[in-house]
């Protein structure tokens, strides 16, 4: 009968474990039969621990094994960082250790019960697992709401995290069996004590774990501030010099409409006919080569018609149509970067049609127009192949160029700080982002 209860408690602590970990990291989805094979791997564990217990192993190396193997579980399954895979593994441990420890606290120093009656084979053994696997599960779903940012570090940091945890774990058992032993040869005084000292000390150490993690929080949030922070240089720098040569080349259009103007005129007089279809073609040739949207809005002109023409020279047939009113709220940097970064995705599929062996055409509709204080922005192109996801299931974009910024996480950033909405519509071979952005009116 003992040997079931203990079965059953490891049992529960499985359960418990996988539920916490599955409410914290993100499965992941390349892994065909993931479910079937967790569940393997946790009766694999089961089995170990349930072994471990009955017989003369040391409780010491049954909890760094099994806390190992929870970590292992995290990292085989879950596609999160390692950091904090690592993190949400030994979490679970320490609250498993505060929760067992809570009780030999409180019956042994408040009650002066004996620890024996709580161990294995003791009258009050029942009562208090009971009370310890309640205490568990209501950390567990207390934590669920806790620690939901992956946190980042270096290699140097993630070594020193993964040894002060485990030495940790291992200083708070140790001093919990001394209190045991301490307290079963009758030296009641000094079991007291470490009862005190061990609940301090694993306070502390859950604090530490937490500030570690709060650390690791700032780095990453300083890393992406950073990788924003280059990422809107470049897009500065590409939309002072995409301004510069599209305002020349404006310019020197309008100066050989002025001299095709005058050499139109001088054919004319001198009754040359092929000087005349000459000059014609070569002014119907700069106008179908060179596409120039007129909005009035400077930067949206610019980079529409840089990316057009681009599209243009690959073969790439578009269809546009932009309207604009004078409560479009966009600075010039950043409409450029997110109709940059739309367009250059575009044609990017676009291209790989082309590579690809299928005989589809493809294209590229672009609209933008106000609706209810809002502007539209609408794009839709044709793929093929395959896309790719991000760990936590997020779409991502599949360039690799420094130059490209960020992509799609990069056009979602700037919704979101426009307090706009975006939503992609992928109905293979069909792709569409769809944006909603308030205009200046609809927000002061």
């Amino acid at each position: 009968m003992q040997l079931i209860w203990e079965c059953f408690i490891n049992f529960f602590e499985i359960v418990l474990f996988y539920i916490f970990i599955h409410q914290k990291l993100h499965t992941k989805k390349d892994l065909t039969g993931i479910r079937v094979k967790q569940y393997l791997f946790l009766f694999f564990r089961f089995v170990v621990v349930c072994f471990m217990n009955q017989t003369d192993v040391p409780s010491t190396y049954t909890l760094t094994l099994s806390c190992l193997l929870e970590i292992c579980f995290a990292c085989v399954f879950y596609s999160d960082k390692f950091l904090y895979k690592t993190f949400i593994g030994l979490l679970y441990t320490v609250l498993c250790m505060i929760a067992e420890f809570i009780p030999f606290f409180s019956l042994t120093l408040l009650t002066n019960i004996p620890s024996a009656e709580l161990l294995s084979f003791g009258t009050l053994r029942t009562p208090v697992t009971v009370l310890y696997l309640t205490l568990v599960a209501a950390l567990v779903f207390l934590f669920r709401y806790l620690f939901n940012k992956e946190p980042s570090a270096t290699l140097l940091q993630k070594v020193c995290y993964t040894v002060i945890s485990f030495s940790g774990i291992a200083i708070g058992h140790y001093v919990l069996l001394t209190m045991i032993y301490s307290e079963q040869f009758g030296i009641h005084e000094i079991s007291h004590r470490l009862a005190i000292i061990n609940l301090i000390f694993m306070l502390l150490f859950l604090a530490l774990l937490v500030f570690i993690y709060q650390l690791g929080i700032t780095y990453s949030n300083t890393q992406k501030l950073i990788e924003l922070k280059k990422a809107r240089t470049l897009e500065e720098k590409e939309y002072r010099n995409m301004m510069t040569k599209v305002t020349a080349l404006r310019n020197m259009k309008h100066d050989l409409d002025n001299h095709l103007n005058a050499l139109e005129m001088m054919a004319k007089q001198l009754a040359s006919p092929e000087m005349y279809r000459y000059i014609d073609g070569l002014r119907n040739s700069l106008e179908s080569s060179h596409i120039f949207v007129s909005t009035g809005n400077l930067a949206v002109d610019c980079i529409l018609s840089s990316k057009i023409s681009l599209a243009k020279d690959y073969n790439i047939h578009t269809d546009f149509s932009v309207l604009l009113n004078s409560n479009f709220r966009m600075d010039a940097v950043t409409i450029c970067s997110l109709l940059g970064n739309l367009w250059d995705n575009a044609i990017e599929a676009c291209q790989n049609i082309f590579l690809s062996d299928t005989n589809e055409s493809p294209y590229i509709t672009f609209y933008m127009k106000p609706y209810q204080d809002m502007t539209i922005i609408h794009i839709e192109n044709n793929f093929c192949g395959e896309l790719s996801y991000h760990p936590d299931g997020e779409l991502q974009t599949t360039k690799q160029e420094p130059e490209h910024g960020i992509g799609l996480k990069r056009i979602t950033n700037i919704v979101n700080k426009e307090q706009g909405i975006i939503k992609i519509d992928i109905n293979k071979p069909v792709f569409s982002v769809h944006i909603l952005i308030p205009d200046k009116g609809e927000l002061e």
